[in-house]
C-alpha cells in the first residue's frame, strides 16, 4: 500500500484493488475504542486476528466470502469531496445489491449501506495529503457470526446481513467480483477492462 501511495504522490494515476480475505480478521480504525471488540480472548480462540489500521471508522470484521474494494487515489485531482467519495463507494454497494434484487439504502450520519436496518456493506477510509486509502467491504457469503465479536462500527445493537443471507442461497463470488468491477469502473469514470484475476 505504501508504495502505491507514493506512486500517487509522485503523480501516478493510482490503483483500485478488489479481492477477498483468506482469513478472518477484525480491524479497528485509528480512533476506535478497543471496547468495540466484545472479547479479545473469544476472538483469539475463534482464530480471528485483531489489528489497528489507519482508516477512519469503528470496528469491523473481514473474512472469506466478503468482497473488499480498496482504492488508492488522489481525490483532490478527481475533484471529489470526502462526502462525494463516500457516496461513490456507497453507490457501488447499492449497484451490486440491485443486481440481486435487494433494495439497499443509506442511513443519514452512518456511512455504509443497509437492508431493513441491517448493515450489508461498510465504508472506512483514510485521507492524507489528498490521497485516499482503504474503501469498502461488502458481505456476500461470509460467516456473519464473527460480527458478534464486535460492536459493528461502534453502533450498539447493529445487526449485519449478507447477500446470500437475504436471497437464501450462496452467491458465485467470481461473477459478483466482475459485476462489482463493472460498477467501480462506471462510478469512478474508468474504461472497463475485465479483471485479470479473481
Amino acid at each position: 500500500m505504501n508504495s502505491t501511495r507514493q506512486e500517487v504522490l509522485d503523480g501516478g494515476q493510482g490503483r483500485i484493488g478488489l479481492g477477498f480475505h483468506q482469513n478472518p480478521v477484525i480491524t479497528l480504525g485509528r480512533h476506535t475504542d478497543s471496547n468495540q471488540v466484545i472479547d479479545e480472548a473469544i476472538a483469539e480462540k475463534a482464530g480471528v486476528d485483531i489489528h489497528y489500521i489507519e482508516r477512519g471508522g469503528g470496528a469491523t470484521q473481514h473474512g472469506p466470502g466478503q468482497l473488499v474494494i480498496y482504492p488508492v487515489v488522489k481525490i483532490t485531482s478527481l475533484k471529489w469531496s470526502i462526502a462525494g467519495f463516500t457516496a461513490i463507494l456507497e453507490d457501488v454497494i447499492k449497484d451490486i445489491a440491485h443486481l440481486y434484487g435487494i433494495k439497499a439504502h443509506n442511513i443519514p450520519g452512518r456511512p455504509g449501506i443497509y437492508v431493513e436496518g441491517k448493515k450489508l456493506g461498510a465504508i472506512g477510509f483514510h485521507v492524507r495529503r489528498g490521497i485516499v486509502t482503504h474503501g469498502l467491504a461488502l458481505n456476500i457469503n461470509n460467516d456473519l457470526s464473527h460480527f458478534s465479536l464486535i460492536t459493528p462500527c461502534g453502533v450498539v445493537g447493529q445487526q449485519v446481513t449478507s447477500i446470500s443471507a437475504i436471497i437464501g442461497k450462496p452467491v458465485d463470488e467470481s461473477v459478483l467480483a466482475r459485476q462489482a468491477w463493472s460498477s467501480v469502473c462506471r462510478r469512478f469514470g474508468l474504461i472497463y477492462d475485465d479483471l485479470a484475476a479473481c
